[in-house]
């Protein structure tokens, strides 16, 4: 019995590992399909979130995409109109300037002679007087154009041209119109003539009494000088003076070149100043003041500086003026018994002072 009992035993036991093994066997498949199933199930989840994530980044990158052409296409035909409303501006401004041109062209070609209104009309020295006014600085009074009234000299019943023989004229050229300084135009009859001064004229580089800087010197009576041009409505002659195209009063010349001017000893009239320059004055009987306030000097000259200045006058005193000359713009006055000069363009015509007046 107990020899059966330990045969049953081994065999037991030897059965035992078997069965283990079986087991064992058994249940590797199993886990390993579990650990599969898992790993599928979390590749599954991880593709569905990329998925998801690719999906958020395409529908905002076709969002960005939209906005972007909303905003481009509104900026692109604004941009079209701006270009295209430019270009077609230039092109009607071209056109404008283009009739503008012609049109002024078609008118220069009508008129032979510009009208002399296009040459300004300057009264004597108001670029001189213009610094006078701050009582330090003047520069030097040049003559008036002839062609236009200055506004205080009175209607002499004789000007100093009206005892000068008339100059003869010489036979008419063609008119020619050039370009003067300031952009203005003026036209002259070509003509080819020795003339000389009457007395003594200021020659110009340009026929403006506006500025004093373009004096360029004085013709006196005996020195001769060709004249070139004349122009009749404002009263300029063209002459060409040691070389050098100047411009001259034509009443204050004259082709007699044996004219003498007739002098007389002691002439109040005939004035020469420090530098030299001889003003002529035409007498007159007349009242004036100034438009603000004005130098009085006791030469026709502002060369000096204030040195030549006598005193001040404002507006509203009356002075008495006893002459002027038309060609350097200068008036003489009498004034607390002193013969005194100021610039004509800086005064205007006033009332006699009554008796009263006169004698407080």
């Amino acid at each position: 019995m107990k020899g059966e009992r330990d045969k049953e035993q081994r065999e037991q036991r030897a059965s035992e590992p078997d069965e283990e093994w079986e087991s064992d066997t058994q249940w590797e498949p199993d886990a390993q399909w579990e650990l599969d199933e898992e790993r599928e199930e979390e590749e599954e989840l991880g593709l569905e979130e990329n998925i998801h994530l690719n999906s958020k980044k395409i529908f905002i990158f076709v969002g960005l995409l939209a906005l972007a052409i909303l905003i481009c296409i509104p900026l692109w035909i604004l941009t079209s109109r701006t270009l295209s409303g430019g270009a077609s501006g230039e092109h009607s401004s071209e056109a404008v300037t283009s009739a503008e041109e012609s049109l002024v062209q078609e008118t220069e070609g009508e008129t032979q002679e510009p009208a002399p209104e296009t040459q300004p009309e300057t009264t004597p020295e108001e670029t001189a007087e213009a610094s006078e006014e701050g009582g330090t600085m003047e520069s030097q009074a040049s003559a008036q154009e002839p062609s236009g009234t200055q506004e205080s000299v009175p209607e002499a019943s004789g000007t100093q041209e009206s005892s000068q023989p008339q100059e003869s004229q010489s036979a008419q050229g063609t008119q020619g119109s050039e370009s003067l300084e300031g952009g203005s135009a003026m036209s002259f009859t070509q003509v080819s003539e020795s003339v000389t001064a009457k007395d003594v004229t200021n020659l110009r580089t340009a026929p403006d009494t506006g500025d004093d800087g373009n004096i360029a010197g004085q013709l006196r009576n005996g020195e001769t000088a060709e004249r070139t041009g004349v122009n009749e409505s404002t009263g300029w002659s063209r002459l060409v003076y040691n070389g050098q195209t100047v411009y001259a009063v034509t009443s204050f010349l004259t082709t007699d070149l044996d004219y003498k001017t007739p002098v007389a000893p002691s002439d109040p009239n005939r004035i020469t100043t420090q530098d030299g320059r001889v003003i002529i004055f035409t007498d007159c009987d007349d009242y004036i003041t100034p438009k603000e306030y004005v130098n009085l000097r006791i030469e026709p000259s502002t060369s000096q500086g204030d040195s030549t200045v006598s005193c001040q006058v404002s507006n509203g005193e009356v002075v008495h003026r006893t002459g002027y000359s038309q060609d350097s713009g200068w008036s003489r006055v009498e004034y607390n018994g002193e013969v005194l000069y100021v610039v004509s363009s800086y005064v205007t015509a006033a009332q006699a002072p009554s008796q009263s007046e006169a004698s407080e």
